[in-house]
């Protein structure tokens, strides 16, 4: 509720904080991804991913999509060359795992810096934040009343068409 009213709150009153918001959200996603990473005995550098990070979500804000693919660029050279100070062991494996991150996380966290850019952007924010609540209660409502048939039980046991189906309907 506290993350939900921060974020809903600072997009209604002043949408350039909603970065601050996002941005602290980004960092611990990061953080979060490179110790699961490391449990796999993958070794992300950190430094570079954190500051790139940064790097991706202001140059998103101030030069838009090309400030953004120019700095996850840069944070993927920066990952590469940091990499290399741990010598040749695992190095393919580790600079991989740091480019993933750098792709998964602050790359795609860039997009809703993108959205919010325009004068509409609090709207658009908004409106791809209910999509994605719609989608989450309207699977599951769906799946937990109707679901009946699975669609992987052995990836995702809970999974069901019916509950795909809710969760499309109720995005539409």
């Amino acid at each position: 509720l506290l993350l939900g009213t921060a974020i809903v709150g600072t997009l209604l009153v002043w949408p350039p904080a909603f970065l601050a918001v996002l941005g602290a959200a980004i960092l611990v996603a990061v953080v979060e991804l490179g110790q699961a990473l490391r449990a796999g005995n993958f070794h992300p550098p950190l430094v570079p991913l954190l500051v790139g990070t940064v790097a991706m979500e202001a140059l998103a804000w101030t030069r838009g999509p090309t400030g953004l693919i120019t700095a996850f660029f840069l944070t993927a050279l920066a990952v590469l060359v940091w990499r290399l100070a741990g010598g040749p062991q695992g190095y393919r494996r580790d600079a991989a795992a740091g480019v993933l991150t750098a792709l998964y996380v602050p790359l795609l966290a860039g997009f809703a810096v993108l959205l919010l850019a325009p004068d509409d952007g609090a709207a658009r924010v908004l409106v791809f934040i209910g999509t994605v609540v719609c989608s989450d209660v309207g699977g599951y409502a769906a799946g937990v009343l109707f679901g009946k048939h699975l669609m992987a039980p052995s990836i995702s046991p809970k999974k069901s068409w019916e509950g795909f189906a809710g969760s499309v309907l109720a995005c539409v």
